[in-house]
């Protein structure tokens, strides 16, 4: 299904999320013609997250004025109220459980990779998240909506202007 739109401010394209038919969590961007109309043929997948399950897929997508890039959110992917082992969303090698930069790179030296052998994502937001479903911008804050286990739900607040953002697409 369907779980997000964002028009680029300047240019002429938008992105979608959804999920496909074998669980991805899928990133898509739309040109637009001359009259702001989809051009249905020009798409581009620009992120495809494999998910082995039917929950926590998150896929929410904004544009940032403040970072000018798009955040996206991705949930845990796990189930049963578990993150799977290979979901974990403490994991910076991973994207699941987290939000993340579409364009630019962020520069964070202190961010640690839990396996040896890899290094952290370098668009890494915000770990640690299970599910977040919404997210909204307030100037240089991001206001992120994560999904509690049973009763509880959490709100983060993240201040963008403590990020080290830097123009190097990757």
């Amino acid at each position: 299904g369907l779980f997000s739109l964002a028009f680029h401010p300047s240019e002429n394209y938008f992105l979608i999320s959804y999920s496909d038919n074998e669980n991805n969590l899928v990133f898509e961007k739309y040109l637009l013609d001359n009259e702001n109309r989809p051009l249905n043929n020009e798409f581009e997948v620009v992120l495809k997250i494999p998910n082995s399950n039917c929950c926590h897929y998150s896929g929410n997508i904004l544009w940032s004025d403040f970072l000018n890039d798009f955040i996206i959110s991705v949930g845990d992917m796990g189930h049963n109220n578990k993150p799977l082992e290979n979901s974990n969303p403490l994991n910076t090698t991973s994207p699941k459980g987290k939000i993340l930069l579409l364009n630019k790179e962020i520069s964070n030296p202190e961010l640690l990779s839990l396996l040896d052998t890899a290094s952290p994502l370098k668009n890494l937001i915000a770990y640690g998240l299970r599910n977040p479903w919404k997210t909204y911008v307030y100037k240089n804050f991001l206001f992120v909506q994560d999904v509690g286990l049973t009763n509880e739900e959490e709100l983060n607040i993240l201040n963008l202007e403590e990020l080290k953002v830097t123009q190097k697409p990757f």
